[in-house]
C-alpha cells in the first residue's frame, strides 16, 4: 500500500515505471491510480524526486538518498543483464 511519498520511492516497479517506462508499465501504473486516485499526489512528488537533479533536496536523509541510489543502480543493472 502507498501511504506516502516515500513508499512510491521504494517500489522497484513505480522507479523501473519513472526512468524506463514502457507500454505495460504505464498501462499498470494508469489502472492502479484509476483505482487509487488519492495516491495520485504522492507519487507525482515521487516521479519529480525520482527526475529532479541531484543537488535537489528531496526530505530524504543523506543514508536514505544512498540507499534509494543503490536500489535504482541495481535495478537498473539487473534489467540489463
Amino acid at each position: 500500500m502507498f501511504a506516502q511519498v516515500t513508499d512510491f520511492l521504494k517500489d522497484d516497479a513505480f522507479i523501473h515505471h519513472v526512468l524506463e517506462r514502457t507500454p505495460e508499465s504505464s498501462s499498470h501504473w494508469e489502472n492502479y491510480f484509476v483505482l487509487h486516485p488519492e495516491h495520485t499526489a504522492y507519487a507525482e512528488e515521487a516521479r519529480a524526486v525520482l527526475q529532479a537533479p541531484a543537488d535537489v533536496a528531496c526530505g530524504l536523509s543523506a543514508d536514505e538518498s544512498l540507499d534509494l541510489k543503490k536500489r535504482i543502480l541495481y535495478t537498473l543493472i539487473a534489467k540489463s543483464v
